[in-house]
Order: structure tokens, then sequence, then C-alpha cells
């Protein structure tokens, strides 16, 4: 029996699985455990990283009679690479997004991770990890300009054709949203640059959820940023492959 190493991410809206080069995406809906099943085989080993912690559960509960679970955060503490234990609270997506970047293009690096909250995520030359900054994702916008205002419409799907005013309210909603946060993450980053890398723009990666979008717009202000979707669980597979040595 073929024992298969798969990182695994689970994430407030989805599952993301890494075999090798193959990337498998599981949205949590009703039939999300039938495809995680049919997914996985006898044998396998996953090492996850997880910020939904009932969605991991009910998968241990699913596969746990032939999936192996082990808890990638357990070896990112021994990880050498990245040094991040002087940060208080940060979360292990954003690091391993942090270490799957430096594995790719060295430090420094900022990555930006677009899904339930955008967050910022700096390391420096020294593979020391900076911190960052966290402000609400391009959804969770969404679901408080419903929730919490009765004259705007209600709608479910940003709308956003590139252009700098809406025509309708949807649209409106949409581009406020969309251009706010990419003008918050433009400020926020060259301002990083400026106090802690003299000006000089480290390399810069982007994934989640919601990344493409926000990358079309970083991209016309910086044409080096990188995306890459399956970020974190490139993080996991480097500290697998520097354990397994």
């Amino acid at each position: 029996m073929n024992e298969r190493w798969i990182a695994a991410d689970f994430g407030n809206t989805r599952l993301k699985l890494l075999v090798h080069d193959d990337l498998e995406i599981i949205y949590y809906g009703e039939n999300w455990l039938l495809e995680l099943e049919a997914f996985f085989k006898e044998g396998d080993k996953v090492y996850y990283s997880s910020v939904k912690d009932f969605r991991l559960k009910e998968a241990k509960k699913l596969l746990k009679d032939h999936v192996e679970f082990v808890n990638a955060v357990h070896d990112l503490q021994r990880e050498k690479i990245l040094k991040y234990k002087h940060i208080k609270g940060i979360g292990h997506d954003r690091l391993f997004g942090l270490l799957g970047a430096a594995d790719q293009y060295g430090f420094p690096v900022i990555t930006i991770d677009s899904g339930t909250a955008t967050t910022i995520n700096v390391a420096n030359h020294n593979g020391i990890c900076l911190g960052g900054a966290i402000m609400p994702g391009l959804s969770t916008q969404l679901k408080s300009l419903n929730l919490a205002t009765e004259g705007l419409s209600k709608i479910h799907k940003l709308i956003f054709k590139g252009n700098a005013c809406g025509e309708d309210t949807a649209e409106a909603m949409s581009i406020g949203i969309i251009r706010g946060t990419v003008g918050a993450v433009k400020e926020i980053i060259a301002k990083i640059v400026y106090e802690e890398f003299k000006g000089e723009f480290p390399s810069i990666v982007i994934t989640g959820g919601n990344a493409k979008i926000i990358y079309i717009e970083l991209y016309e202000w910086n044409k080096d940023i990188k995306y890459d979707e399956a970020l974190v669980l490139h993080g996991i597979n480097k500290m697998i492959n520097d354990l397994s040595k």
C-alpha cells in the first residue's frame, strides 16, 4: 500500500487539498463530505492547517478508520526557517503562507491572503515574521452592508467591470468594496516597504478565494506581484519535506 502525503487547508468556506502539484478544492456544501470521501484512499496521511475546526472534526470522524490526520502546526513549531513565536495570536494559515512564499521566492516576502478576512503578512531578510495587518474580506464587507443598511439594495454577489463609478447601487457597492480593499492593501504595503525595507519592494504573493479580482487590480500597481492559489499548501509541503530529510 502506497502512502500519500496530502497537505490540507481547512478554510472558512472551502477545503483545499494538495497532492504533489495537484490541487483539489472542495466547497462546504451539502455534499462536501461525499466529495471528501471519494477523494481519499486507504493509508493517506494528511498534514493539515485549520481555521474551521468543526469541518476538520467532521472530516476526521468520516475518515478515521483509513486516513491519518497530523496537525501540521505542531511540526511548524519545530520549523527553523520562519521565526514567529514572538508574534502573538498569528493564524497558522498566515504562517504557512509566508513559508510557502519564502520557499519559492526567498526572504524578504509579503503575502496577501484575500478570503473571509484580508490579511497582509510580512517576513524580513532574516526569516523573522514581523506580523502584518487584518481587515474584513470582500464577502465579509458585503454581508456587513447587507445586514447594517436599510436603504441599500441587498446583493449577494459582487459586480465589478473595472470601472470607477457604478451605474446602480449594487455596482457602486461592489466598486466601493473592491477598490476600497485594493487601496487599503496598497497603502499598508507601501508603509511596510518604507518602514521595514528602506523603500525596496520584497517579493509579494497573493492567495485566497477572492485573490484573483484583487490581483488584477494590484498588478496594475506593481507588475512583480505573484498569484498562487495554493500558497498555504505549498508552505505545509515545504515543512513536510524539511522534516522528512
